[in-house]
């Protein structure tokens, strides 16, 4: 049999803190939710605007390549609105977790 003393089950520290308080830096805090959330309602209305301006922009270029305004701006744009409310839900509802 092993005379060798076995090491203790100990899970390991997240990373940051063992070797940031070795390094006598100050070991890595999470902002509160409350700036999470504030940080979060502040960026969410760009992105439909975003969203729509883009695809609006790339069906305005594509009508004026192929002479069909503004059938593919208004499609274009639609297209980038469902985009924007989608990555919007996306968002909110991962937050909510």
């Amino acid at each position: 049999m092993d005379d060798k003393p076995k090491a203790p089950l100990v899970p390991p520290e997240p990373p940051g803190t063992s070797a940031g308080s070795a390094a006598g830096l100050p070991p890595k805090r999470r902002p509160p939710l409350m700036v999470k959330e504030i940080a979060l309602a502040m960026e969410l209305p760009f992105i439909p605007v975003a969203a729509v301006g883009i695809g609006g922009g790339v069906g305005y270029l594509l009508d004026r390549w192929l002479h069909s305004f503004p059938w593919l701006s208004l499609l274009m744009g639609a297209l980038g609105f469902v985009g924007g409310m989608r990555e919007v839900l996306r968002r909110v509802s991962r937050e909510d977790k």
